[in-house]
């Protein structure tokens, strides 16, 4: 990506805007900022230059032997791939309707209703992490009173547009109004259980996004 984007990607992490990112060029350049808003810039060369002009700014860096960010637990998940695909389109078939969660960053979420026959036409973020869901329910009343403690809460509103929010121990209160259909993920680790899961690899085929499996 261009320097300038990344720059504004760095600023977003850095106010905390939501999103999380691990940029990194190979094995020569990486920034990353962690959830303490400490950031780590590393590089495959010396850059006496920038630490210098660093301090100038006020800054007070620190040199480390690497981030603590660049070893991580997640490890590229199962590729979306033509199987992947093949087994949407068969779900949709089987189903009628079903719920494609599109993640492109770390704490967000679109979501895509999809039918037969729409698979094909549905637009995704590159290195987007999939989970495929069964459909919303038209009894909002009773998806609500089932919700978990934890849980991403998916609502189809009066103009078709799709939302969702992460609720804890929600009330009754918590809840958006106008859903017309909806539905309740849980969050809890030995509960989130998707229909299937991919994660898209580059368009050369490789996968190169390390998503953690759920």
């Amino acid at each position: 990506m261009p320097v300038s984007v990344a720059i504004e990607l760095v600023r977003t992490m850095l106010r905390d805007n939501g999103a999380w990112y691990r940029l990194e060029v190979g094995e020569k350049f990486l920034v990353h900022v962690g959830f303490d808003q400490y950031m780590y810039i590393g590089s495959h060369i010396p850059c006496e230059r920038a630490l210098a002009a660093a301090v100038e700014l006020g800054l007070f860096p620190v040199r480390q032997e690497r981030s603590p960010y660049e070893d991580s637990d997640e490890t590229p998940g199962p590729a979306a791939d033509a199987g992947f695909w093949a087994n949407l389109a068969d779900l949709t078939s089987r189903h009628g309707r079903i719920l494609l969660r599109e993640s492109p960053v770390r704490n967000m979420s679109r979501w895509h209703r999809l039918a037969p026959g729409t698979v094909d036409g549905v637009r995704l973020a590159p290195r987007a992490m999939l989970s495929v869901w069964p459909d919303l329910s038209p009894d909002v009343e009773a998806v609500q009173a089932q919700a978990g403690s934890l849980c991403e809460y998916v609502w189809e509103d009066q103009t078709g547009d799709i939302q969702s929010v992460t609720l804890c121990d929600p009330k009754a209160e918590d809840f958006p109004d106008g859903a017309i259909a909806a539905a309740a993920i849980s969050l809890i680790e030995e509960e989130y259980n998707p229909l299937l899961e991919g994660v898209l690899p580059d368009p050369d085929g490789v996968l190169r996004a390390r998503w953690s499996a759920s």
